[in-house]
């Protein structure tokens, strides 16, 4: 994440809860996450959920372009195609058999530095 970070603004778009991406987010530096919430009572009880918008990786991606950003995606499942079709540059990224065999059109990689030299090499 830190090189990353270093050569271009980064944000995390996830599907996950904001509760359960804590800690890695502590672990990473603190990155700008845009994630769910559970809605936790007072006792700890998880009462519901809060989604934080329809189709929230693709429109996220979306409004960034809106407001004058260029967006490069990774993703590795069915619910990351939309964002990364939809950036200037995508790929896939510890991806399903399956997945990169739909998506042959995406270059799709296994190790951080090979993703991370092809970020750099998009930009």
């Amino acid at each position: 994440m830190d090189e990353l970070r270093s050569v271009c603004q980064t944000i995390i778009l996830s599907d996950t809860f904001s509760q359960f991406a804590a800690p890695l987010m502590k672990k990473l530096g603190m990155p700008t996450i845009f994630c769910n919430e559970l809605l936790v009572a007072a006792d700890g009880k998880i009462t519901g959920y809060k989604m934080r918008c329809e189709k929230s990786k693709l429109t996220t991606v979306k409004a960034l372009q809106s407001i004058g950003y260029d967006t490069i995606a990774s993703g590795d499942s069915f619910n990351d195609l939309g964002m990364i079709q939809a950036s200037k540059a995508g790929f896939l990224f510890r991806s399903t058999e399956q997945i990169k065999k739909d998506y042959p059109q995406y270059p799709a990689f296994e190790e951080y530095a090979d993703l991370l030299a092809a970020i750099k090499k998009a930009l």
